[in-house]
């Protein structure tokens, strides 16, 4: 789970720290450009609630395959786009598939995992995301050099494809069982889980890490153009 957690924060900025070449070869301003990167975090915002109900209902691995194909799609289309409403589409694609990673891991890791090593476990993973993070600007800068910026992009869908074909040949290790299927006999699930979401708690987080969250991929998207 940590490699698929670190390829998600790869594939968020694989196309950010592109811009500088991005702009002068599409012709687009920065304002245009990080309006894709707030269509990509808004798209992942939103559907992530979706992502966790469709993993109570079809199952974690099923999910995380899923945004896994949708990642590496979106980074195929930026390395191939010719306009900027091929990047839209790209944000659009990479941010659906970036909405399941947290809902399929946490779920997997949860069930997989021993209590006793669940802490270690959770903290590989969340170093594996800073981890991607850092591999993205140090990958782009060496594969612009030999490719150019879409060929660092078309790399980049390459390496989500390995890392696709490697979990798939780990995928018993990451079977679920459905949430769903182990309360069938509980009345009102949905409704009780939609009640939780709209508590107070719930909404005051979202709140918190929404105003965080506008203010660090500020810095994560453009620290690198400037």
């Amino acid at each position: 789970m940590a490699l698929a957690h670190g390829l998600s924060h790869f594939f968020q900025i694989a196309t950010a720290v592109l811009f500088p070449l991005i702009k002068d070869e599409l012709d687009v301003s920065y304002a245009a450009l990080g309006a894709t990167v707030a269509l990509y975090y808004t798209v992942s915002g939103i559907f992530q609630t979706v992502a966790g109900f469709a993993v109570d209902r079809y199952g974690a691995r099923r999910v995380l395959f899923g945004g896994l194909v949708l990642s590496a799609a979106g980074a195929l289309i930026a390395g191939t786009a010719h306009s900027y409403a091929m990047l839209l589409a790209a944000a659009l694609v990479g941010g659906l598939g970036n909405s399941v990673f947290h809902p399929c891991d946490f779920s997997i890791l949860n069930a997989r995992v021993g209590k006793q090593r669940l802490g270690y476990a959770f903290s590989w993973h969340g170093i594996a995301g800073f981890l991607g993070y850092a591999a993205a600007p140090t990958y782009a800068i060496g594969m612009v050099q030999a490719a150019g910026w879409r060929g660092a992009l078309l790399g980049a869908a390459a390496l989500g494809a390995l890392v696709i074909a490697f979990l798939a040949l780990q995928r018993a290790a990451l079977y679920v069982e459905p949430a769903d299927a182990r309360r069938s006999g509980e009345q009102g699930a949905f409704a009780a889980d939609l009640r939780l979401l709209a508590s107070a708690p719930i909404l005051m987080c979202f709140g918190y890490f929404l105003l965080i969250a506008v203010g660090f991929i500020a810095i994560q998207t453009f620290g690198v153009a400037t």
